[in-house]
């Protein structure tokens, strides 16, 4: 029932803060924009768009990490097609913006009988965020590291 999860949606986001409201509407654009992105722009480049367009402002007002986690995580849900890379990715920009030191991995398992499932999420501090907890265990993954930060120079 669409028009019941929107009044459930509506009736959580007038419970917001000022602050809150305001990240809310820019996590959908980002959310949006970053889900299409990624299909067309390759990796690298949308993060480094992301990175430039969206650096850390002087001041920020301070919300705890797992706020910051639920409030992508929970407008993630009424984002057509946004997975779980493009949460990753936005989480990640998002924890940065406010000082957390964010790390995106993506990791990969087999599935039966010759396939491969990839996923997409964030460490801080070398922990795992609790995005996708209930639809994904990360040890289940072969993690590659830390995916280097947007604008890092590699010495061959």
């Amino acid at each position: 029932m669409p028009s019941a999860n929107f009044a459930h949606a509506f009736k959580h986001f007038h419970r917001l803060d000022k602050r809150e409201k305001r990240l809310v509407l820019q996590l959908l654009a980002l959310l949006a924009a970053t889900s299409i992105a990624i299909r067309i722009i390759r990796l690298d480049k949308v993060r480094q768009q992301l990175a430039r367009y969206f650096s850390p402002p002087a001041e920020l007002p301070i919300l705890p990490l797992c706020r910051l986690v639920a409030l992508v995580e929970g407008t993630a849900r009424y984002v057509p097609g946004a997975t779980c890379l493009a949460r990753a990715l936005v989480a990640e920009l998002t924890l940065r913006r406010f000082h957390y030191p964010a790390d995106l991995h993506i990791g990969f398992r087999k599935t039966a009988p010759d396939g491969l499932q990839a996923h997409a999420w964030i460490e801080v501090r070398g922990r795992g965020s609790k995005m996708n907890s209930a639809e994904m265990n990360t040890a289940d993954y072969i993690d590659f590291g830390a995916l280097p930060r947007p604008g890092t120079v590699f010495a061959s």
